[in-house]
This record gives C-alpha cells, sequence and structure tokens, in this order.
C-alpha cells in the first residue's frame, strides 16, 4: 500500500490498510499545536469530503490536467476515473442525507454549470478515417438490429422456434401496427380470445420499458375497458360504400 501524496513510515502505514471507513483528515493553522477536524479521506486516498458540505477535494495529477478539454470561455472538463467518480457521488450523497439544505445548495449551483456534449467533443476529435469507421459501425449495427426484428417476425410465423412457448396456441397471428406489434386469434369453445403481444428485444436483462402509447394499450386491455364492435363495408353496383 502507498500514499500517492506523501511519504510514511511502515508504522502509519500499516494502520492505514486496517481502515475501511477511511481517515480523518485534521487541519493545523502554522505556529499553533491546535488540529481541527474537517472531513475524512476515502481508503484509496483518491477524494477528501468536507464534513457537513457537498464540496471534496479531489486527487489529480499533471497527467489528467493537461487531458482537459474546453466546455466554454469559463469551464474545462478533466477526465476522471470511473471508479473514483462513483465512490466520491455515493459517499458525498450518503453525507448529505442529514443537511437537506446542503443537498438543495448544490442542485441550484450543478443548474448553473454547462454541460459538455461529450459525443460532440469526441467526434471533433476523430481522424476523417476514424470517422469513417464509426460511420460503418454505425451501419453494422442498424443492419444487426434490423437482423434481430426479422428473427422476431420468423418466430411469429413459426419458421424458427421460440426459446420459450408462449402460455397459448398461436394461430392467425397477424401483425399491427398501433398499440401492440403482434395479433393472434384463439377460439376456445364459441368464444372469440384475442392476444396482444408486444415484442422487443432487451441486451441488459431487464424488463423491457413501454412507450406511452403502449402502456395506455396493456391497461386497457388488462382491465377490460376495450369495446368490441363489428363492422362491414361493402360497395353496391353503382359504386356506392355502405357500413353496416
Amino acid at each position: 500500500m502507498k500514499v500517492p501524496f506523501a511519504n510514511l513510515s511502515r508504522k502509519v502505514v500499516n494502520l492505514l490498510k486496517k481502515s475501511e471507513k477511511g481517515h480523518r483528515i485534521r487541519i493545523t493553522p502554522h505556529s499553533t499545536s491546535d488540529h481541527f477536524a474537517i472531513g475524512t479521506i476515502d481508503p484509496t486516498f483518491s477524494f477528501i469530503d468536507l464534513d457537513e458540505s457537498s464540496q471534496f477535494f479531489l486527487l489529480m495529477d499533471r497527467e489528467q490536467l493537461a487531458r482537459a478539454s474546453s466546455i466554454d470561455a469559463n469551464f474545462v472538463s478533466i477526465p476522471l476515473k470511473r471508479e473514483v467518480y462513483e465512490r466520491a457521488k455515493h459517499r458525498i450523497d450518503e453525507n448529505l442525507i442529514k443537511f437537506p439544505k446542503e443537498q438543495k445548495k448544490w442542485k441550484q449551483q450543478a443548474l448553473m454549470i454547462p454541460r459538455q456534449n461529450p459525443k460532440r467533443e469526441h467526434r471533433s476529435n476523430l481522424s476523417s478515417e476514424e470517422r469513417e469507421e464509426l460511420r460503418e459501425l454505425r451501419r453494422f449495427k442498424k443492419q444487426y438490429h434490423a437482423l434481430e426484428g426479422a428473427y422476431i417476425e420468423m418466430m411469429m410465423a413459426g419458421l424458427v422456434p421460440m426459446h420459450e412457448p408462449p402460455p397459448f396456441k398461436l394461430q392467425q397471428v397477424q401483425q399491427v401496427r398501433y398499440g401492440c406489434d403482434w395479433l393472434s386469434y384463439e377460439w376456445k369453445g364459441k368464444t372469440l380470445h384475442l392476444h396482444w403481444i408486444e415484442t422487443n428485444l432487451e441486451r441488459r436483462n431487464r424488463i423491457p420499458s413501454l412507450t406511452r402509447n403502449e402502456r395506455r394499450f396493456k391497461e386497457a386491455v388488462q382491465s377490460g375497458k376495450v369495446v368490441n364492435e363489428y363492422h362491414s363495408m361493402w360497395i353496391d353496383g353503382d359504386g356506392k360504400n355502405h357500413w353496416e
């Protein structure tokens, strides 16, 4: 274990190893023997969060400053390891639970800081060859998603087996363009059952979210707020339309 900003004796380093909650930081004014605790340093020595405050000190080296990118005339963006960002954010939010005024203060200040568009910044630093490669990857990704959609259509058509069979018979399956993706008709005796099916791709192992319209459609069907009406439209010998 090495403290990145101080040369300490082996005895002190061994004491630091035993702590999982961090270490208290004290400030000592010059020419005095008084020590005042001001905050806690993370066990990884990457940041210091100040007591009862939304502010903190972050360990940063010269390399990170050299990689800073401009946001506007007043602000720059400096790369920071995600692990440090997540640990600092979690620790500070955890401490601020007891201080709602400080929470309100930092949220108001955050609204005043312009946000950087990382995609735009990233694109501006790419060479022409890298941009062309990025466009090619996007085209491939779009084609890949189209193939996945076609695979679902083949499943619904019965051309390829499903990984998990549906809890009802797939009969007379029709593709629809509003509310849900598919509609399956099934007769049980003299009763006609309509199975509305929504299909999605989800790679994050979560339950797929629905759009506002899809959610309204689902709620209407499940709550029974559906009125079935049968209409017949025919054209006579004179070319006139008739609705019944």
